[in-house]
């Protein structure tokens, strides 16, 4: 007959828990924050950074991915990361090693060119002793032209938000595509626009501020109360 030692049993199970929890802790911190929203000014290029704080005595290597871009197609984007700078949104990358003392830089440089609009671009980043906690890096860039034309982009009144739904019955053929997003950038909901017609139905989802764009021959954001 065999004796189970179950006090042995539960040491094991602690230490197991224990070591994947050390494992998954996040051993950084993203500041200003993992999401940037600013404005871009004309034909300059704007630095807008995102610094990952290596707050452990211990060696580390951040790993990235590009996940989406969505700008007008005239804007110039590109990444530098602590200890290189490409000359175009890299897809794919790693940074390090990160001593301790140093720290992570997700750095996007961006020049808008002579284009209003709104870029939105979203990284995933993960570092090698916490590959279990992702963060989304995010850049929402806004740039607007100092004329009367951009106030009419920045303000459609053929746009308007009741009982929880969008609606837009006459934007003509200036748009041809809405983009739903939350404040993270990523995209809820989309859809091609058929006879300037548009209808959203937010009841799915949770009471929140989102992000409304609308794409074509004009571009045009701006932000939804869904409550």
């Amino acid at each position: 007959m065999y004796c189970i030692n179950w006090r042995g049993v539960l040491l094991a199970l602690v230490v197991a828990t224990a070591t994947a929890g050390a494992a998954s802790a996040q051993s950084y911190y993203n500041t200003p924050n993992d999401t940037i929203t600013a404005d871009a000014a004309f034909d300059d290029v704007g630095v807008y950074n995102i610094i990952q704080r290596h707050t452990v005595a211990d060696t580390i290597y951040f790993y990235w991915r590009l996940q989406s871009v969505d700008m007008p197609a005239s804007w110039v984007a590109s990444l530098c990361v602590n200890s290189a700078c490409y000359d175009t949104l890299m897809t794919t990358g790693s940074m390090g090693p990160i001593v301790a003392g140093d720290d992570g830089l997700m750095s996007l440089h961006l020049n808008p060119g002579h284009e209003a609009g709104t870029g939105i671009i979203r990284y995933s980043l993960y570092a090698s002793n916490s590959i279990a906690v992702v963060d989304t890096p995010t850049w929402i860039i806004t740039a607007r032209e100092p004329n009367a034309l951009t106030i009419a982009k920045q303000s459609l009144s053929e746009v308007t938000v009741a009982d929880r739904t969008i609606r837009a019955e006459s934007l003509g053929s200036d748009y041809a595509m809405a983009t739903l997003y939350d404040l993270q950038g990523r995209i809820l909901y989309e859809t091609a626009l058929a006879d300037g017609k548009l209808r959203i139905d937010l009841t799915d989802y949770m009471p929140q501020l989102m992000l409304l764009r609308l794409s074509g021959k004009m571009r045009f954001i701006t932000r939804i109360l869904n409550y």
